[in-house]
Formats: structure tokens, sequence, C-alpha cells
């Protein structure tokens, strides 16, 4: 992944070979580009929980994202 601010907003991009992590990649990017970094800063990891995400991912994984 990386992270380029333009006219005060984050532009995320990434890329990966593991088909699960370029679904995760994609899924951040999706969700933080475009958000200012003050932003991003009051961002908790609710949203796994939220959208299941956790139900489909080992623990660590769910850690680690």
């Amino acid at each position: 992944m990386t992270a380029n601010l333009a006219e005060e907003k984050v532009l995320y991009q990434g890329d990966s070979d593991a088909q699960l992590v370029k679904g995760l990649v994609g899924w951040l990017v999706e969700g933080l580009s475009g958000l200012t970094p003050a932003e991003i800063a009051t961002l908790t990891p609710d949203f796994i929980q939220d959208t299941g995400l956790n139900m489909s991912l080992r623990p660590s994984r769910a850690n680690g994202f």
C-alpha cells in the first residue's frame, strides 16, 4: 500500500499477489481514499464487526487487518 496527499485528501493505492490480501487492500483503498488525515485518524476498527468480516477471517488475520 502507498498513500499520497493531494488537495488535503489521502489517496491510497495497493495490491497483493495473495487473493485474500488483495481483497482486504481493495476494501481499505475504497473505504479510505479521499478522506482527510483528520477523518482517517478518527476511524475505529468497529466496521470489522459491523460488517461481519471478522467471522470470515482467522482471529490473527482480523487483528492484523
